[in-house]
């Protein structure tokens, strides 16, 4: 697989996500992505200054994106079909805008947070730790790194970023490998 680097025209160094996230074509990353002329088994990785508000938490800036879970494999130049990592929130910290890219890859290759932010949606893949509502200790209606301490914040596709060695489990890398980005790996 080769890397390319593609200079967007200006305008995309801040991203407006849509608030319905079933609209497609319509937002500025929709249209990011589909100004791209990548091609072959590889994702389109944007990486632009801030990403704001819309998507399923609407809580307003986001320090990553997947285009769609699944993304389209073998597809460039559309909506959907790419991630965007924003660096302006995740500041200069190296570590951490790889575990963001390596969460948005994750997203892209078929993956969903191993538990959404409030608690009420969980992973379905049996060897993810959940944690859950009875884990919000301080009843705020948000999980924490720190509530969910060995029930899956050290696990790369935890909601939040922050764990210092996230990592992924054997069935996350059984649905990974299991893309055909992965498993076809078209020129």
């Amino acid at each position: 697989m080769v890397a390319e680097v593609h200079d967007l025209p200006p305008g995309h160094s801040i991203l407006t996500l849509p608030s319905d996230v079933t609209t497609t074509g319509s937002s500025d990353l929709d249209r990011m992505f589909a100004e791209v002329s990548g091609g072959g088994a590889s994702i389109d990785l944007f990486l632009v200054d801030q990403i704001l508000g819309g998507g399923i938490e609407n809580k307003g800036v986001v320090g990553g994106v997947a285009g769609s879970i699944p993304g389209p494999a073998f597809f460039h130049g559309i909506p959907r079909a790419g991630i965007a990592v924003a660096l302006a929130p995740l500041g200069q910290d190296a570590l951490l805008i790889g575990r963001t890219i390596a969460h948005e890859i994750g997203h892209f290759l078929g993956l969903w947070h191993v538990v959404e932010s409030e608690g009420k949606i969980v992973d379905p893949i049996t060897d993810t730790p959940a944690c859950g509502l009875a884990d919000d200790t301080n009843k705020d209606g948000v999980l924490q790194l720190d509530e969910c301490k060995d029930l899956g914040a050290d696990n790369a596709m935890f909601w939040l970023a922050g764990h210092p060695n996230p990592g992924f489990t054997p069935g996350q890398g059984a649905i990974a490998r299991g893309n055909p980005l992965v498993l076809l790996k078209k020129p």
